[in-house]
């Protein structure tokens, strides 16, 4: 049987009571935030792994001009902006527009609202329907900056759903 001394949190102890101090809120700490809920790098709830995930992966579909755009063609940067912004925009379009950090906004506006003027922050960071209407034409002029397109018209689907069907000529 080991003797009390040479565990480590006991060594840190009997030589420094302010590093004890400081791993012992260390670890009651990531205690609290696991029995929370929240990640904290690099400690990583299990859960996050344990179970399936909840929707299929989205393969997305677009074409410009009625030619294919692949995004894998795209640089990085423009490839992730592009796929990240669909599936942002799908998410808007079935959830009515309503963000989920809508929730986290009021919820952080009634504990701190001396810090929040929840109306100027909610219209300085999320969507509303007027800014999703102006997506397909964001989306057009990113793909279509370099392809010399002939009519603009964008068309996207996600795993055969029609996302977007865009003609910038019937606005």
């Amino acid at each position: 049987m080991k003797d009390k001394n040479q565990y480590f949190l006991v060594q840190v102890f009997n030589e420094n009571k302010w590093l004890f101090g400081l791993f012992v809120f260390f670890i009651v700490g990531q205690i609290f935030f696991t029995i929370k809920g929240v990640e904290t790098f690099p400690f990583l709830n299990w859960g996050m792994y344990s179970v399936a995930p909840k929707d299929a992966p989205r393969v997305y579909t677009i074409k410009v001009d009625e030619q294919q755009v692949k995004l894998s063609d795209l640089v990085d940067c423009r490839h992730q902006l592009v796929e990240g912004s669909l599936v942002k925009y799908e998410q808007l379009t079935a959830t009515n527009f309503t963000e989920k950090e809508r929730d986290v906004i009021e919820k952080r506006a009634i504990q701190f609202p001396f810090l929040i003027d929840k109306n100027k922050f909610e219209n300085a960071i999320l969507n509303d329907s007027i800014a999703l209407k102006k997506y397909p034409y964001w989306l057009i002029g990113s793909l279509a900056d370099m392809r010399m397109v002939k009519s603009p018209v964008i068309k996207v689907t996600s795993n055969g759903k029609t996302i977007i069907d865009y003609n910038y000529e019937q606005e």
